[in-house]
C-alpha cells in the first residue's frame, strides 16, 4: 500500500507503492471479494483542513477502480493509527478529510472506508466522537456507501468488551456503519509469532 515509508509526501515507486493492475488482477482471480487499500493522511492532505493533493487522489482513486472494474469491493483504510504528522488528530481536521474524500468518491459503488486503522492511545469515547464527527461529514457529501469504523487499542477483537464496546454504543445510528476489528492468532495478539492459540 501507500502509507509505507517516513518520507512525507514522499515519491510514488521510492517511498512507497501503489497496487499495480497485475496484482489487483492476481488478486481477483484467486476468488478475493475484498482489497484493503491502505493510504497516509499526510500525503494525501499536507495541510490539515486543506485541499487534497490531486496527485495522491487520483492514485488512490485509481486503484479504488481497478479492483471494482475486477469485480472486487474496494477498502480505502487511513492507515494512521490516529496520528497526523506524529501527533493526536484533530476531530475536526479528520471529519473535514473523509468529507473530501467523499465528496471525491463521488456515487462509486462497492466501497468501505476504513475510517482508521488500529487507534491506540486514546480513550474510546474520543474515538467514537471522532469517528461520529466524520461520518457526519462523509454523508454530508454524496457517499452514501459502507463505512467501517474502528475502536481503540489497536481494535483488537480479544478486548473489544473491555476496551471499546461501552464507549460504541454511541457511534452514530447509520444502517451502513459497520466495526472494524483486528486479530492476530498468537498469544499476545502481535502477529509476530507462527504459533496460533485456540481461543
Amino acid at each position: 500500500g501507500a502509507e509505507f515509508g517516513a518520507a512525507n509526501p514522499g515519491v510514488a515507486g521510492t517511498d512507497y507503492e501503489w497496487p499495480t493492475s497485475a496484482e489487483v488482477t492476481y488478486f481477483a482471480t484467486r476468488g478475493m471479494t475484498v482489497c484493503r487499500i491502505p493510504f497516509k493522511w499526510e500525503r494525501l492532505q499536507a495541510v490539515a483542513n486543506g485541499v487534497l493533493s490531486s496527485g495522491y487522489l487520483s492514485a488512490l482513486l485509481g486503484v479504488v477502480d481497478k479492483v471494482r472494474t475486477a469485480g472486487m469491493w474496494a477498502m480505502i483504510d487511513m492507515h494512521n493509527y490516529w496520528l497526523y504528522f506524529g501527533a493526536t488528530l484533530n476531530q475536526t481536521a479528520y471529519a473535514d478529510v473523509w468529507a473530501k474524500i467523499a465528496a471525491a468518491l463521488g456515487t462509486r459503488n462497492n466501497m468501505i472506508l476504513g475510517l482508521m486503522n488500529e487507534p491506540n492511545g486514546v480513550a474510546a469515547s474520543v474515538v467514537v466522537s471522532a469517528h461520529n464527527a466524520a461520518i457526519v461529514g462523509i454523508r454530508s457529501a454524496v457517499y452514501t456507501g459502507w463505512i467501517a469504523a474502528s475502536g481503540t487499542a489497536w481494535s483488537g477483537a480479544h478486548s473489544w468488551a473491555t476496551s471499546n464496546a461501552s464507549a460504541f454504543a454511541s457511534l452514530v445510528a447509520d444502517t451502513k456503519v459497520m466495526i472494524d476489528v483486528h486479530q492476530y492468532l498468537d498469544a499476545d495478539g502481535a502477529g509476530d509469532s507462527a504459533n496460533c492459540v485456540v481461543g
